[in-house]
């Protein structure tokens, strides 16, 4: 468990060994060379740059581990949080190697996901190829039921008029209703206003 500091000290040094930096932080010296194969050591020739190398590894620490986690170190965390989190929280959101931007992101989706899952079995949330297909569905139900109207109506009008011209008539009145629908008209225009 590496033990970085919210404030590095002023009396550490620029530069140090690999051996003197794991005496440092408080991890072992194949610790500090696990951290340096995975990129996370800056080093200046064959000496570690300290405040550099901190700053690599507070990035890339895992949100859920590390620290110092007794009773005592909690004034020293919550004082030294707020200069440690824009050290943390540092460089870009499309860093692939910025650990705690990435889990944070993860986590955000997941959450996301989840609420959409748990509104979806609650009915308050409905997919949009299912909304959809439900819609043209009911749509045209619609159109054929209001279509049919001429030729059943057509011969009980009749004895007012020609069949052909109720037929005409109804088909006409019919096409207008559909193309209003299809519009996404809110009301029907009175017989005045259609003449």
């Amino acid at each position: 468990m590496v033990n970085l500091p919210a404030i590095i000290p002023a009396e550490w040094p620029e530069t140090c060994t690999q051996k003197e930096f794991a005496v440092l932080i408080g991890i072992s010296e194949p610790g500090v060379c696990k951290h340096k194969a995975a990129g996370r050591v800056a080093m200046d020739g064959k000496r570690v740059r300290v405040r550099e190398t901190i700053d690599r590894m507070r990035r890339h620490t895992h949100p859920g581990r590390g620290g110092d986690r007794t009773p005592a170190a909690a004034p020293r965390a919550a004082h030294g949080a707020a200069q440690a989190a824009p050290v943390a929280f540092g460089g870009s959101p499309d860093d692939p190697t910025n650990y705690q931007l990435q889990a944070a992101r993860e986590k955000r989706a997941s959450a996301q996901l989840r609420e959409m899952e748990l509104a979806e079995r609650a009915g308050q949330l409905v997919l949009r190829e299912a909304r959809d297909a439900a819609e043209f569905g009911r749509a045209r139900m619609a159109r054929e039921a209001v279509m049919s109207i001429p030729d059943r109506l057509a011969v009980q009008l009749a004895p007012a008029l020609p069949v052909d011209e109720v037929h005409a008539l109804l088909t006409a009145e019919c096409r207008r209703i559909c193309a209003l629908l299809a519009a996404g008209g809110q009301s029907l225009p009175t017989e005045a206003e259609a003449a």
